[in-house]
């Protein structure tokens, strides 16, 4: 005798693995913006330790005023 998964079972597994894949998406396009904000904000930290202008790219502008969506 074998053991089938109730139909419900099976669709809301199916559900679950779609939301899954779908937040995992969601957070390697996060982790993707904060790791080039990271090196853009190197970027600007050795521009004003050696005296030079902040960045011209007016991202922390714009973070400031309504923020960036990745």
């Amino acid at each position: 005798m074998t053991c089938r998964k109730h139909p419900e079972l099976e669709e809301s597994l199916r559900l679950a693995r779609e939301r899954v894949a779908e937040l995992e998406a969601r957070l390697l396009k996060v982790a993707t913006a904060l790791d080039r904000y990271g090196r853009h904000e190197r970027g600007c930290r050795f521009s004003r330790t050696n005296g030079r202008c902040a960045c011209t790219c007016l991202l922390h502008e714009r973070i400031r005023d309504g923020g960036l969506k990745p």
